[in-house]
């Protein structure tokens, strides 16, 4: 199917409503000789992102331990307000997730006031649109986009940021893991179990509906805080396992999917077990039901479909706001406390 048959508004614009599910398929088979010959691809990216995770290194506890007047709920209202700006700004998803690792990596590292926090959060969005974006908004963009500070104030908070960390400002990200970890996923089902034919990348609506999925729940997941007590490959390969286990698990091939999955998460992140996995698991759980949003992204507008058709994978990169998730992360927040 071409992306210009993609209507996603007619048929998915409701979030999926089976979000009480077991964390393993109950039944189970032997996993096929063709299978255990798979091999991921892309290995430099795989080590690069074990690179940069390693050596980011945000600290999940930096509200306990440095910061004396932001909270998670300040931090979650920021964050949102930087996918708006990333979405008004057609960002990439990359970008916004970027500029949130910076603003992370920056309250682990120094206090912030009340006052400075949204400026923190301008700053880190122009200092990754600078790394990512090919025409990058402007400090002068931000300012009418903002109008509470000036080119000055967005100026010194930019390289306040970058003296403190050292300009290192390239961390592994949600977003990467998860390119990537798709990748390896399309690549195993089309070499090895193509009765699956359940992929993410395939530009139809199914795969686009399972994309976005993965992609909403990651979006909820990255507004709180507490995501950060996990590993960024758990993480999403968590989050694709539920969602696959909810499409899979209730259809004919459910008997193989959680020796496939294994085999597949063993081959690309040597990861010996599902089990590894359950406390991710069990930590997104409370975000399958947020109301998924199928909403194209905004500069789709200005394009024709057949010209987006030709870079799908380009076009899947845009950061899309969801406004419809906020009560249910402000809840989940507040559960959590």
């Amino acid at each position: 199917m071409s992306l210009a048959e993609l209507d996603v508004n007619i048929d998915l614009s409701l979030p999926r409503k089976r979000v009480h599910l077991d964390l393993y398929c109950s039944e189970t088979i032997d996993i096929q000789d063709s299978v255990t010959g798979f091999k991921p691809s892309d290995t430099d990216t795989l080590k690069l992102l074990q690179e940069r995770e390693a050596s980011f290194g945000i600290n999940p506890f930096y509200f306990e331990t440095i910061q004396t007047e932001i909270t998670p709920s300040m931090r979650l209202m920021l964050a949102d307000w930087m996918i708006k700006a990333a979405h008004d700004f057609s960002l990439n998803r990359e970008t916004f997730q970027i500029a949130l690792s910076i603003v992370d990596k920056t309250l682990s590292n120094f206090k912030v006031s009340k006052g400075t926090f949204q400026l923190l959060g301008i700053a880190s969005l122009i200092i990754s649109s600078k790394l990512e974006e090919l025409h990058p908004p402007t400090i002068s963009d931000f300012v009418l986009y903002v109008g509470a500070f000036s080119q000055k104030e967005i100026y010194s908070m930019e390289k306040r940021i970058l003296k403190n960390l050292g300009w290192r400002i390239l961390p592994a990200t949600l977003n990467h893991w998860c390119n990537w970890l798709m990748a390896q996923w399309d690549d195993f089902v089309v070499h090895t179990i193509k009765e699956f034919d359940i992929r993410f990348k395939r530009a139809d609506k199914k795969s686009y509906r399972l994309y976005r999925e993965v992609i909403g729940i990651l979006d909820g997941a990255i507004l709180d805080s507490s995501h950060l007590n996990h590993s960024q490959p758990k993480l999403v390969a968590a989050c694709i396992y539920l969602v696959l286990q909810r499409e899979i698990c209730t259809g004919e091939h459910s008997a193989s999917f959680e020796k496939h999955f294994e085999y597949w998460l063993g081959a690309t992140l040597e990861v010996a077990s599902t089990v590894s996995l359950l406390k991710a698991k069990e930590y997104l759980q409370q975000f399958l039901g947020l109301p998924i949003g199928y909403d194209l992204p905004k500069i789709y507008e200005d394009f024709p479909r057949d010209s987006i058709a030709k870079s799908y994978e380009d076009f899947l990169g845009f950061q899309i706001h969801n406004s419809e998730i906020m009560p249910f992360i402000k809840a989940i927040i507040r559960n959590n406390r």
